[in-house]
């Protein structure tokens, strides 16, 4: 694995170290972020953030993402600091604007919307702003951000704002004198992390946000089992296109009846993610005879309390994901693992991550395509 070569290595303008740029950078995601609370805690100022893209020259163009996060709790003043972020000029350089915990509410979203400099958005993190239902309204009816792409609502445990599924039934709802405008009209991906929605969900398929969505992240509800099958065969029945459903820290949403009812399948789900959740050997067995097996891609079960015996319903298991993720899984132990090694499945991956999972010494004596999906997958670094 090679490193990433950081954005303002070989720049040699003195000017540039008098802003210490590498305290200010983050490389995530695919793109290069500016961290307005920097990694010494220091809040930035916008005027900082102009020094640094012109000082970039040609390679400001690899800096896309901006991210206040935590700029609320640390500024002095920071109502009034936050406030001239949202309505600087520059916010039309970006492409990605994270400003989750922030607790803008509805009046610092309507002054991002009415800035006039959010055209080009194409990600927006709202996590734990607590905008509302009037801010929700405003998102449901602006025409400011048409590149928009992914949105994250996810909820706080701050925020004053009941994110139940009263709200998701607004966030979907249409009229014909209120259609959804331009800002969620091209939304693919979308968070509601921590929402209590599960009734919902239902709802959310049959309406042409839902329907529009590629990526759906539900992290963190606690009760989801029933309305997420719901979600499913809802989407295959009005033409979804969904490929990727996150499911993090989701405890009760594996029962081996539901994922096996004899509802419309969803053809287009390719990818499953259920990190930090909890599985035994039964909720093994209950994937792989799931309707969706054959057609994954790819499957993450990071922090799963994976002990030794628990993926034993995969010995016999058809093939599956090519891409399998098992990080953060120490109790399994090397005696699974090669175990695993034998098993049909294991030997189609064409990734197997074990990071925090495996040590350098449990993998001797594996077969060599398994040594070539974990090495494909980054290693154990």
């Amino acid at each position: 694995m090679t490193s990433q070569p950081h954005l303002v290595d070989g720049i040699d303008d003195p000017r540039i170290a008098s802003i210490e740029p590498r305290s200010m950078l983050e490389h995530r995601d695919g793109i290069w972020w500016v961290l307005v609370v920097d990694r010494m805690r220091r809040t930035r100022r916008p005027t900082e953030v102009e020094k640094l893209l012109e000082l970039l020259g040609e390679r400001r163009t690899q800096l896309g993402g901006l991210r206040l996060t935590g700029a609320q709790e640390q500024a002095s003043g920071a109502r009034g600091m936050v406030s001239t972020w949202l309505g600087w000029s520059g916010l039309s350089h970006f492409t990605h604007l994270d400003l989750s915990e922030c607790r803008i509410g509805k009046d610092g979203l309507k002054q991002l919307l009415g800035c006039g400099h959010v055209a080009r958005l194409e990600h927006l993190g709202l996590a734990g702003c607590d905008i509302g239902r009037q801010g929700v309204t405003m998102l449901k009816q602006s025409d400011d951000m048409p590149a928009l792409r992914s949105l994250d609502l996810s909820a706080s445990e701050n925020d004053r704002t009941k994110w139940n599924d009263s709200m998701l039934k607004h966030l979907v709802s249409l009229t014909k004198k209120k259609p959804h405008g331009a800002t969620l009209q091209g939304l693919e991906a979308l968070k509601l992390g921590r929402w209590d929605c599960h009734f919902s969900l239902k709802g959310l398929a049959d309406s042409s946000l839902g329907r529009g969505l590629r990526v759906l992240d539900l992290d963190g509800q606690m009760s989801l089992c029933y309305g997420v099958l719901q979600l499913l065969h809802g989407l295959a029945r009005s033409g979804g296109r969904l490929e990727e459903l996150r499911l993090r820290w989701v405890f009760r949403n594996y029962s081996v009846e539901d994922w096996n009812e004899p509802l419309v399948p969803l053809e287009t789900l390719r990818r499953l993610v259920f990190d930090d959740g909890s599985f035994r050997a039964v909720h093994i067995a209950a994937l792989s005879k799931a309707w969706f097996w054959p057609q994954l891609e790819s499957l993450s079960l990071a922090r799963c309390n994976l002990y030794p015996g628990t993926l034993d319903p995969w010995a016999d298991a058809p093939v599956g994901p090519r891409r399998l993720c098992l990080d953060g899984n120490e109790h399994l132990g090397r005696e699974a693992l090669h175990a695993f090694a034998a098993y049909p499945m294991a030997a189609a991956l064409e990734q197997l991550s074990l990071q925090k999972t495996a040590r350098p010494e449990d993998l001797e004596g594996l077969p060599d395509p398994i040594l070539g999906a974990i090495e494909a997958a980054g290693g154990l670094d």
